[in-house]
């Protein structure tokens, strides 16, 4: 006998009929299959045919089942010969599983545990009236039970996709280099800052992190921002369009009515928008990554009057179109995931209604801790995707070993805004 609906086999019809009772007896529109072809509606029509045409193998059930009976008075009769032969018995049906599950491959293996799971989870539903809350709770146990098996064990074929993306840079050391010798640029990084005012915060330098930071507290340490935005390049003859990031970095040392001009911004790169689907960004900003390890390790030197000086800086913070912000700092782009805010450690069940309320944001050491899980998943398809929309993450930020992600990767609310001002 077989069961279309969860696709086992049965080999006497009581065991089949009892499947049925248990699991399908709800659906309306079921499906009985006999062994000789036919299907049956209801299981008193399948009865009844059993009867009529296969009355033979009844017999041959019942004939087993009292040989079963009498092997069990043999065993209270002669416990020590039965014992033994139970042994030799046990280690034939050990051999013979372990030669079956040989013979499948790998992925039928798998379809086979996860048969399993579900007819346990369909058995705890219908047999013992068990809620689908306790159902949820007993296959998210699972899933965490099994994730670091699957992570060691299991392994996956993939098929790798070759996409070619174009992108165009400008050498970062060398813009900084000609931007810092421009007589205004000095003169705004070598003049006084006003006194601190705690009523009154007039520039980045007023900040708590800037102000009690060991570099960036330094007037002529380089702070350099990197900012994000995408245009749309649209071809009037044709219908096509292409989505283009370009990335720009400002220099926060010059005065902000200097640098909020369109000259004071600095290109970075520029992209096309699906590169970021496939990875390109660790090139498209590699000269830049490379720029700010050189820029806060060994420093830059220019001629300023036929003099020498060496310039120290590092990243500031990141800022900028919302797609292009997530992927170059590894968080996902939608708020489905489970941690849907990259900077509050809160989930979706523990969402508060009250916009007042204080959330707790994410440590830096939980942070780098949900990286290497997914580090460690990486070889392994399911388990990757789990903890990524777990943690809302997609991989590691580019920028982890050049700032804090958590603190100095902002959500840019004036853009975002800005933007949907501009929608309406």
């Amino acid at each position: 006998m077989h069961c279309y609906m969860c696709k086992t086999d049965f080999k006497t019809l009581s065991a089949y009929v009892k499947h049925q009772r248990d699991l399908h007896n709800h659906n309306k529109h079921i499906k009985l299959i006999c062994s000789c072809g036919g299907s049956f509606s209801t299981l008193r029509s399948l009865q009844a045919h059993w009867s009529h045409f296969h009355k033979s193998e009844e017999l041959h059930e019942d004939i087993e089942n009292d040989k079963t009976e009498r092997r069990e008075a043999t065993v209270e009769k002669d416990y020590e010969y039965e014992d033994n032969a139970s042994e030799e018995h046990a280690e034939d049906d050990t051999f013979n599983s372990s030669s079956t599950n040989e013979d499948l491959s790998q992925e039928e293996q798998m379809k086979m545990f996860e048969k399993r799971i579900l007819y346990m989870v369909l058995t705890l539903q219908t047999a013992y009236y068990t809620s689908e809350a306790a159902a949820e709770f007993v296959v998210s146990s699972l899933m965490e039970l099994f994730l670091v098996v699957s992570t060691n064990k299991l392994t996956t074929t993939n098929k790798k996709e070759i996409k070619t993306a174009k992108y165009a840079y400008v050498p970062f050391i060398q813009s900084l280099k000609n931007y810092l010798e421009l007589p205004e640029v000095q003169a705004d990084i070598n003049r006084v800052l006003p006194a601190y005012d705690p009523n009154c915060i007039q520039d980045t330098h007023d900040g708590m992190f800037a102000r009690y930071h060991s570099n960036f507290s330094s007037s002529t340490y380089l702070k350099i921002e990197l900012n994000s935005d995408n245009l749309t390049v649209t071809n009037p003859i044709s219908h096509r369009a292409h989505s283009i990031f370009f990335f720009y970095w400002l220099l926060l040392n010059v005065a902000r009515e200097r640098r909020s001009r369109q000259s004071a911004k600095r290109l970075v790169d520029a992209c096309l928008k699906w590169a970021r689907k496939y990875g390109s960004l660790y090139h498209t900003m590699d000269d830049f990554l490379m720029g700010m390890h050189e820029l806060s390790t060994t420093g830059i030197t220019i001629s300023i009057n036929d003099t020498d000086v060496t310039y120290y800086g590092g990243l500031f913070l990141s800022l900028g179109d919302y797609s292009a912000h997530m992927s170059l700092n590894g968080f996902k782009e939608t708020v489905s995931a489970t941690h849907f805010c990259h900077l509050c450690d809160i989930q979706h069940n523990n969402l508060e209604a009250d916009i007042d309320y204080d959330f707790q944001s994410t440590a830096t050491d939980e942070y780098k801790r949900r990286c290497d899980d997914l580090d460690l998943a990486g070889d392994c398809n399911q388990s990757f995707d789990y903890l990524s929309k777990k943690y809302g993450m997609n991989n590691r930020s580019l920028f982890d070993e050049v700032y804090d992600v958590i603190r100095q990767c902002p959500f840019d609310v004036m853009h975002t805004l800005l933007e949907v001002k501009s929608d309406l």
